[in-house]
C-alpha cells in the first residue's frame, strides 16, 4: 500500500495532455476566425468606413464568445463521457473530471483576448498583441504554476493556474484595447458621422 508515485505520475500526465489538447481545439478555431475577420476590416479601413471598423470588433467578440461559452458548457456537461472515450480507468476517471472541470473553468473568457489581440494586429498594433500572448503565458501561467503549488494547493494548483491566467490576461487585454484602440475607433466614427451631416 501507500502512495504510488509512478502510477500518479502517469494519471498526471494523461490529464495534463488531454486539458492540452482540448484547450487547443477551443483555440484553434478562434483563431481561424481572425484571419477571415481581418481581411474585412482591412477593407473598410482602406475605404475609411470607422462606423464598420467600430462595429466589426463587437461582432468579432461577440462570435467568439459565443463560440467558446457553447464549447465550454458542452465540454463542462459531457466531461466524463469524453474522458470515458480515451479511458476506462475508475480511478483516472475520478480524479481527472474535478482537475479538468478546475482547468476550464474560466476558458470561454479567453475569446475577449483574442478578440482584442485580432483587432490590435489588424489597427497595426502588433506589439500589443504580441505583449498580451506574452504576458499571460509568460507572467502569469508559469509563476502561478510555480507558486499555487507551494502555497498548499498542491496539484490542484496547477490545474487552477490556467483559469487564473486567463481570466487576469483576458480581463486586463479586454480593457486596455476598450480604453485604446476601441475608444479612438469610436472617436473616428462619431467625427466620419459629424461630417456627414454637414
Amino acid at each position: 500500500s501507500g502512495f504510488d508515485f509512478k502510477n500518479a505520475l502517469s494519471a498526471s500526465s494523461r490529464i495534463g495532455k488531454f486539458s492540452v489538447q482540448s484547450s487547443k481545439y477551443i483555440r484553434m478555431v478562434l483563431i481561424g476566425i481572425h484571419p477571415i475577420f481581418m481581411i474585412f476590416y482591412v477593407i473598410f479601413r482602406v475605404v475609411k468606413n470607422e462606423k464598420a471598423s467600430y462595429r466589426g470588433f463587437r461582432f468579432l467578440a461577440v462570435v467568439c464568445l459565443i463560440y467558446a461559452t457553447v464549447f465550454w458548457g458542452l465540454l463542462q456537461l459531457f466531461m466524463p463521457r469524453i474522458i470515458g472515450l480515451f479511458n476506462s480507468d475508475a480511478a483516472l476517471l475520478e480524479t481527472a473530471v474535478p482537475m479538468l472541470r478546475i482547468y476550464f473553468l474560466l476558458t470561454f473568457l479567453f475569446a475577449l483576448q483574442n478578440a482584442s489581440q485580432s483587432t490590435f494586429v489588424a489597427l497595426g498594433e502588433a506589439k500589443k498583441a504580441t505583449f498580451f500572448a506574452l504576458f499571460r503565458k509568460v507572467l502569469l501561467l508559469i509563476p502561478l504554476i510555480i507558486v499555487l503549488p507551494r502555497l498548499g494547493f498542491g496539484v490542484t494548483g496547477i490545474f487552477a493556474a490556467e483559469p487564473i491566467a486567463d481570466t487576469l490576461s483576458a480581463v486586463i487585454c479586454f480593457m486596455t484595447f476598450l480604453l485604446t484602440s476601441y475608444r479612438e475607433l469610436k472617436q473616428k466614427e462619431l467625427a466620419q458621422q459629424s461630417l456627414q451631416r454637414e
